[in-house]
């Protein structure tokens, strides 16, 4: 059975694009132009999902469908909140030479993680996680130093927490060992 998509759904495949209907195998919104003859759509190619990743397609699918400014409000949301605490956790140990650069490339990959898990991995929500984990040092240089040393004692940990911000995205962009890429079908 095929289901007719709502006006702001999008192609998972081609985002561009409006979704037009439900793939019927895999589940995923796709455009007029996706079906494919034998069944199945551009990304799953008629091969069915297996159980444990058709949760975690369906879900990637439903954040991929939502205009680019809801999923910036909610990269935004998830990130500041965790730049806030990460900032208030932080600025006790800004002194500390260890935990004044570990501190920031935790909190900011966690940031990464996070702001990922709810935005989706698009290039402009990674630049949203990236300020944010920049913004978590920066706020707890910002409480933990009475005087102003220069920008090599706040930079470094800036641009850590902001690189590892991008980390997880980085990642799980990359593809897997042994993964079949092109137009054909691993059948």
């Amino acid at each position: 059975m095929v289901t007719t998509a709502p006006d702001a759904v999008r192609c998972v495949a081609h985002p561009s694009r409006p979704a037009a209907e439900a793939c019927e195998v895999c589940g995923r919104w796709r455009c007029a132009v996706d079906g494919l003859p034998g069944g199945g759509c551009a990304v799953c190619r008629g091969v069915p999902p297996t159980p444990e990743r058709s949760a975690r397609a369906r879900r990637r699918s439903r954040i991929a469908a939502l205009p680019l400014p809801e999923r910036l409000v909610r990269a935004a949301l998830v990130g500041q909140a965790l730049a806030v605490v990460g900032g208030v956790l932080g600025y006790n140990y800004v002194k500390s030479s260890f935990y004044g650069l570990a501190l920031p490339a935790i909190v900011g990959y966690a940031i990464g993680e996070a702001v990922a898990a709810v935005a989706g991995r698009s290039r402009p929500v990674l630049g949203v996680a990236a300020v944010y984990g920049g913004v978590s040092a920066l706020l707890a240089f910002l409480l933990g130093h009475e005087q102003y040393d220069g920008p090599g004692t706040w930079l470094p940990p800036v641009l850590l927490g902001s690189v590892m911000a991008l980390l997880p995205a980085l990642a799980q962009r990359r593809p897997a060992a042994g993964a079949v890429s092109g137009g054909t079908s691993p059948r």
